[in-house]
């Protein structure tokens, strides 16, 4: 399989084949949201397949969501659900059908609700695992509890128990996997075609993803006459087409993708140590982490000094901060966000937007002028 995917149909038809492939191997496929504590990991060290669920950016999804959740919730969300929705209707969404449970966790109201509401009325069981709110000791101990508890439950529905020296095994190889991925920004190739590799290889994870294709697909050059971008905040999902906008319509070129999919899954490499079980060193990954808005105290001055670090890596001082409606996550600090990033000089364009196909002429409008002004 290339790394660079041609359409999503495309991708779903791979994707249904490889999760089919591991069903027949007697395997469980464990879904999960695109955030950054649900350590893949340690999915597959009890013997299942995560699959990362990183659909969205289709209307007809969203609408059909809203028969299940508030309309008034998380685009991304309804997207999610619309799509178990159709998954009988859509031979591409047909993959869904092979999930065997979700992981439910409180990382934010929509998380919840979503795996509330498909194993509700699409017959997918789900197992909780609780995330911390904070970072302080006692916080990250009971984070240490809820990954031996989801190894736990997981191990009681594929009958794997997890072997520890096989977790660290697993966790090295993910190291490993995140690291390549981290570097894609490097290569000559457009942010479209950047986030097309991180799409497809969070979906099929370091077994199912061949990283020696990277040294074959440098030939393509960037357009020097666009205007660099720094893509921040929410990720271009599966489905979407915001990439292909910035890039092809209105001039853009997405030279770093600093979003969950994206850049930001490198911080979630575990520093692997002989005098640390596995689930100790996967909560200091907890206790380390300075991106996420669900835990970090100070998350706007993490957020200001890593885009900074971008910024003169890449020599780009401009940001899309891209902002899915009713995100109450992402959304929630954006004022501050705007003043960090004014008081270093870096321009900000605060993208905010659903999955509705009318409001693409003023996405249109907005992104050319914020390029403009470059």
């Amino acid at each position: 399989m290339d790394l660079i995917y041609e359409s999503t149909p495309e991708l779903y038809s791979d994707l249904f084949e490889y999760l089919s492939d591991r069903k027949a191997e007697g395997k469980k496929v464990i879904a999960h949201l695109a955030h950054e504590f649900d350590p893949p990991e340690l999915i597959e060290a009890a013997g299942a397949i995560p699959l990362n669920l990183i659909f969205a950016g289709n209307e007809e999804l969203m609408q059909e969501g809203a028969d299940y959740m508030n309309p008034t919730m998380c685009t991304y969300a309804r997207s999610l659900i619309g799509m178990f929705k159709l998954k009988d209707q859509y031979p591409k969404y047909k993959f869904l059908n092979l999930v065997d449970v979700i992981i439910s966790s409180d990382y934010c109201t929509s998380n919840l609700l979503i795996a509330e509401s498909i194993s509700k009325n699409f017959g997918v069981k789900s197992i909780e695992f609780f995330t911390p709110y904070m970072q302080k000791d006692q916080h990250v101990e009971f984070y240490q509890e809820q990954l031996r508890n989801l190894a736990l439950n997981i191990s009681e529905i594929t009958g794997v128990n997890v072997d520890e020296k096989n977790l660290v095994h697993l966790m090295k190889k993910y190291n490993g996997f995140r690291e390549t991925l981290s570097k894609i920004h490097e290569l000559d190739l457009s942010g479209t075609n950047q986030i097309k590799i991180y799409q497809k290889a969070l979906l099929f994870g370091p077994g199912g993803v061949n990283f020696d294709e990277l040294e074959s697909i440098k030939r393509k050059e960037i357009d020097v006459t666009k205007k660099n971008v720094i893509l921040s905040g929410c990720p271009v999902f599966i489905g979407d087409t915001l990439a292909e906008l910035i890039e092809e319509k209105c001039g853009g070129s997405i030279i770093y993708n600093d979003t969950w999919v994206g850049d930001l899954i490198y911080l979630s490499n575990s520093e692997i140590r002989s005098d640390k079980s596995p689930y100790e060193i996967l909560a200091e990954v907890f206790r380390k982490n300075k991106s996420s808005a669900h835990c970090v105290p100070n998350y706007l001055a993490e957020y200001g000094n890593r885009i900074s670090e971008i910024s003169k890596k890449t020599n780009t001082f401009a940001v899309i901060n891209h902002i899915i409606k009713f995100c109450d996550l992402i959304g929630y600090p954006r004022q501050g966000i705007k003043e960090k990033l004014n008081s270093m000089d870096i321009k900000i364009l605060q993208l905010e937007r659903d999955y509705s196909s009318e409001t693409s002429g003023q996405l249109t409008t907005r992104i050319e002028a914020f390029l403009e002004i470059l």
